[in-house]
């Protein structure tokens, strides 16, 4: 749905794209949600990397998809997180 703009489960081409996902907090702000993984889990120092998401949205149906805007650092901190259990 990200790349072609046509909903995967019923083919409209509707798509809101990209919508932000946020929290809904009773009072203050609205805060972004994200993802992140630790490259050194038990660690002191973790090496967090993070990464927004965004959100396709089928106008028509509902259905929804997620994408990490960042994926990459991701990628690579959850390698070094194996390569360091592994040890």
């Amino acid at each position: 749905m990200k790349k072609n703009r046509v909903c995967a489960k019923c083919g409209s081409t509707a798509v809101i794209a990209p919508a932000r996902l946020e929290t809904a907090p009773v009072l203050g702000p609205h805060y972004e949600v994200g993802l992140a993984a630790d490259a050194n889990p038990s660690g002191f120092l973790k090496s967090t990397e993070r990464s927004c998401l965004e959100a396709y949205v089928c106008a028509q149906c509902g259905y929804t998809e997620f994408y990490a805007t960042n994926p990459g650092p991701l990628s690579s901190a959850c390698e070094e997180a194996q390569k360091r259990s592994a040890q």
